[in-house]
Parts: C-alpha cells; structure tokens; sequence
C-alpha cells in the first residue's frame, strides 16, 4: 500500500511532467520569457518550431531582450527567424530588443548571424488629446542603442553597415524606459483603431514630423558623437 506522502509525490512528479510537455502547460515562448533553457531544449526536441508563439514575441525575441547568448544561439540553430518583426510591439525585431537592452554580447550573435542593422520599428506620437498616431520613420537599431548612451552596441552596429543618418521621430512615446510590451501593445491598439475611424493609412501624416538624426540624438555625450562622425554621421536629420 501507498502511503499518502507517496502518493502526493507521486501525483507531483506527474503533474510537473505533464506541465513541462509540448501542448500543455507554458509554451516554448513563455519558458524562453522566463529564461528556462531546459525546457526550451526540451520542447525543441520535440518537435516544436522554434518561432512558435501565442501572440506577436518570439522565443529569439525574448531571448535577445534579456541578452541569453546562450538561449538565442539553441533557437537560432533550430531555424529561429532573425529578422522576425513583431506585430504587438511597434514591429520590433529581436536585434532592437538586444540594442534598446544595451546588450553587447546579444548584438553581436544577431549581426554575425545575419541580422538586418537598418531594420525599422514603427513610432507613436501624440497628434492631440488621447489621440494617438504611429509613423514609419521609427528607430533603428543603431538609433535605439544612440538613445540609450551603449557606445559599445552603436559601435558593432555601425562596422556592420548601420546608417549612421537614418533620422527618427525626436520622441516615440512607445520607447518611454517604462513602458512595458503590454503597455505597448495597447498604444498600437489605439493608434490602428485611430486610423480606421478617420479612414486613413496609420502613416499619412507624417510630412510635419519633427525628425532627428543619430548625431542629434547623441548630443552630450562627445564619445558618441565623434563615433557616428567618423562613419559619415551628418547633423542635419535626412528625411527619404
């Protein structure tokens, strides 16, 4: 006969095997979100497709946004799209998330991998009260780790062919250090919902935009500064 702690432990043991296998329990992106690299590795095995994601963030995503080398080289060998935009957060791409992170080491896997240094994410502007507006002209790799003082991340992003004129928004409201991806998430909602009641692309208004460019946004701080002039930085934003 079992006795009762046995069988608590047994119905433990089962219950935690059950949670960790594909289908049930959390998902491959929510352990790569929690950093759980053995069940990462274990649902890979499995069979499951590394971009395999409930909603708009990938594993890679995640994996780039905390800095895991380690994770992000597993879900890179297992097929991990490197330029996966995500539609919940402003088109973010697993390199934004390794640059607004200040990540060295994480940029550097994405750019030896492949990863594109001039994608752009969308930007979201305040266009009047509670109204909110997304244009194109949202930040770069390059201008991301600019905001953010990471001389060592603009460095490697610029040897690996970053423009250093690719001119921004003067202020994404959706890159406040506070915000987090839900927070995000409903400014992308907002500006969409704005965009279908007034019948109109999310982009249209963008011809009065205040723009900046990398050099601008790296004012006060001289290392930075002289950094995007020697790769050919120009003061004045350039708007395509």
């Amino acid at each position: 006969m079992l006795t009762l702690v046995m069988k608590r432990c047994l119905l433990c043991i089962f219950m935690i095997g059950l949670m960790s296998a594909p289908g049930c329990g959390p998902s491959l992106v929510e352990f790569a979100r929690d950093g759980d690299l053995r069940a990462v590795r274990y649902h890979l095995r499995s069979g499951v497709p590394a971009d395999t994601t409930p909603w708009g963030s990938t594993a890679l995503m995640y994996a780039a946004e905390s800095g895991d080398t380690t994770m992000m080289k597993v879900l890179l060998r297992e097929g991990a799209d490197i330029n996966a935009a995500n539609p919940e957060d402003a088109r973010m791409s697993p390199l934004m998330y390794a640059a607004w992170g200040c990540h060295a080491p994480a940029v550097r896997v994405l750019l030896t991998e492949g990863a594109d240094p001039n994608g752009r994410r969308m930007a979201y502007y305040w266009a009047g009260p509670q109204q909110v507006r997304s244009t194109s002209f949202g930040d770069t790799p390059l201008t991301m780790a600019v905001r953010k003082r990471c001389f060592s991340v603009a460095h490697m992003l610029l040897l690996a062919g970053a423009d250093p004129n690719a001119s921004v928004i003067q202020e994404d409201i959706a890159l406040h250090p506070k915000l987090d991806q839900d927070s995000r998430r409903l400014l992308v909602g907002m500006s969409q919902l704005a965009a279908d009641l007034e019948r109109r692309s999310p982009a249209e208004s963008e011809t009065g935009l205040p723009l900046r460019s990398p050099l601008q946004l790296a004012q006060g701080d001289y290392g930075l500064a002289e950094l995007l002039r020697m790769f050919g930085g120009k003061e004045e934003p350039h708007r395509p």
